[in-house]
């Protein structure tokens, strides 16, 4: 389990952006609160403006007692900012697929309406498209649907329209065209379907309007956004694994074991990209961020697949670096943000790592508090116990370390700011 604060958003930004608070001597924007809602979303995590805002506040009181302490000169924060650098000429690459293919009017409305358009019906399902042509001809001429369901090979009828349940236009395939042209009462059929050859009457249907198309078209957009970044991601991502050959030490993933990896585990190199190596430390916090025993106990598979994803971020950043966009005038002006995020970051880390370890007794204790989640002895799960109670740990030191920046320091908001953002 993890505890830090969303760190990576941005702080502050230049310009005109109007503010909503005041830390001392920085600034904070309110694109910066906007910022950081949208990753936390990223992360599927809900917060509020106001809540935003407050871990800003505090990353702010953090990032200006790094540069107290000269930490805005030490080497990890050059790294992470290196590190995070490549990330953003990566991001600036494949949101160059994104620019490359907008979408128009008609592929927003064809999004629009594979969800908000529902059919409901009752079919009747052959073996052979001469059956159920022969059935319908029948049915045309004055046969019930209840008596051709004796001669069908499947049968789902309903003794009234409203019980027949709404199927979404995404999920009826080839089926979805002919049935929610048609209008309620009407026979459609023969159409080959999953089931055989369907004869089907259409009972009701509801077609998305053009109010809700309008309502929906930004989410729509950012929609598309998405599926264009990973069908792009995806596949240049195959084009840099074929041509670059980058083999993932798997034996070594295979054979961890334990409640955290030593330090020489971590120092291990698991893959080269482009003369660059990846250390188990690089693929290993997205182990620990599944949480508690999900994290300490992930498969050989999960490593893997968490490790690939690495390889993968990596060949990109390096493509994109090759490709100058890290010189890109987007990814420089991100500099000073990255860097703020750096120094919080470190400091945050520093606060932690100074808090001991639990007593046998507290780990105790936790342990009986919470022993119906274990489901297990403590001499089983007590790496995963101390790992626990130890997050906690350091989670209360950094929030007592905030606190008491709070208190010395001059903070102001703009609540009418805020309240417009949350509305």
């Amino acid at each position: 389990m993890s505890f830090f604060p969303l760190l990576l958003a941005a702080l502050v930004t230049a310009g005109g952006d109007a503010a909503v608070a005041r830390v001392n001597d920085v600034t904070i924007p309110r694109a910066a609160v906007a910022r950081r809602v949208d990753f936390a979303a990223g992360l599927q995590i809900k917060v509020t403006p106001a809540e935003a805002l407050e871990s800003l506040v505090n990353d702010a009181l953090l990032a200006e007692e790094g540069r107290r302490l000269g930490l805005d000169r030490s080497p990890e924060v050059a790294a992470s900012v290196d590190r995070e650098l490549r990330k953003a000429a990566a991001a600036a690459l494949v949101d160059s697929f994104v620019a490359r293919r907008q979408p128009d009017e008609a592929t927003l409305r064809e999004m629009f309406h594979a969800t908000a358009d529902f059919v409901a019906f009752e079919l009747l399902a052959y073996a052979s498209e001469q059956d159920a042509r022969a059935a319908r001809q029948r049915i045309d001429k004055g046969a019930k649907l209840e008596a051709e369901a004796a001669t069908a090979v499947t049968a789902r009828l309903y003794p009234k329209p409203s019980d027949a349940p709404f199927s979404m236009r995404a999920q009826l395939g080839g089926l979805a065209a002919p049935l929610l042209s048609a209008a309620p009462g009407a026979l459609v059929g023969p159409v080959e379907g999953e089931k055989g050859w369907l004869v089907v009457r259409v009972l009701r249907k509801e077609i998305g309007s053009d109010a809700d198309y309008a309502a929906r078209r930004p989410m729509l957009l950012a929609s598309f956004r998405k599926q264009t970044l990973d069908a792009g991601r995806s596949h240049l991502v195959e084009q840099l694994r074929a041509k670059s050959g980058v083999k993932l030490d798997e034996a070594f993933l295979g054979g961890l074991r334990g409640a955290a990896p030593t330090p020489e585990q971590l120092q291990h190199v698991i893959a080269t990209v482009g003369g660059a190596p990846v250390r188990y430390a690089d693929v290993y916090p997205k182990i620990a961020s599944l949480g508690g025993q999900a994290g300490h106990m992930a498969s050989p598979a999960v490593k893997v697949q968490l490790a690939n994803s690495v390889v993968n971020e990596r060949l990109v950043e390096a493509f994109a670096i090759e490709r100058g966009l890290d010189k890109a005038p987007e990814v420089v002006a991100q500099r000073p943000e990255l860097e703020r995020n750096a120094i919080t970051v470190l400091v945050a880390a520093r606060i932690q790592a100074a808090v001991k370890r639990p007593s046998g007794r507290e780990i105790e204790r936790h342990y009986e508090k919470n022993r119906s989640r274990y489901a297990r002895p403590l001499r089983e799960v007590r790496p995963w116990v101390e790992a626990e109670v130890l997050d906690l740990a350091r989670h209360d030191a950094l929030q007592a370390h905030v606190a008491e920046l709070r208190r010395k320091a001059s903070i102001s908001i703009d609540e009418a700011a805020l309240a417009r953002d949350a509305s």
